[in-house]
Formats: structure tokens, C-alpha cells, sequence
């Protein structure tokens, strides 16, 4: 593959990244629905690992570690909401 083009695949996916990351900051989820969303994130912020230069690679590594990060977080917030909703269901069985 070209160098140029390998630079544009790459910085194309450590923006999209970039800006998933920062929309995933702010935007309210269902719990646990945010580890896919910044799991998606890291998946895109992987093609900067394709540039021939070691700053984006860089780059792109400390994204994909920390969107990571993010994702394994929103990965156990769902699980405490799910625990959360069967202990509450739990709950209304018991009172009549």
C-alpha cells in the first residue's frame, strides 16, 4: 500500500475515533450500551496503527488503550444495572 494512502486511512481513523470518543463523553447511554460504542471507537482508532509514522502510531495506541479503558468501564456498568434490575424484580415478587 502507499505511504500516502496508509497516512489517510490512518489519521481518517484516529479522528473518527477521536471524535466517537468525545461524543461517547457526553452523550447518556443505557447502561452498559457504552462499552460497545467505545469499543467501536477503539476499533477505528486501530487503522492508526497503518501509518508510517511512529507519532500516530503512538497516537493511536494510547486511543485504543484508553477507549479500551472506557469500554470495559461501560462493560461494568451494565453488568451493576443488570444486578441491579434482577434484585428490584426480586423485590416485587415479595411484596404482595
Amino acid at each position: 500500500m502507499y505511504p500516502k494512502a496508509r497516512n489517510t486511512i490512518a489519521l481518517l481513523g484516529i479522528g473518527f475515533a477521536l471524535w466517537l470518543g468525545l461524543m461517547g463523553l457526553f452523550i447518556s447511554f443505557v447502561p452498559g450500551a457504552d462499552a460497545e460504542w467505545f469499543g467501536i471507537a477503539a476499533i477505528f482508532a486501530t487503522f492508526g496503527l497503518l501509518s508510517p509514522s511512529w507519532r500516530s502510531r503512538a497516537v493511536a495506541i494510547v486511543l485504543v488503550i484508553g477507549l479500551m479503558w472506557f469500554a470495559w468501564l461501560g462493560y461494568e456498568h451494565g453488568q451493576r444495572y443488570q444486578e441491579w434490575l434482577r434484585q428490584q424484580e426480586s423485590l416485587r415478587g415479595t411484596i404482595p
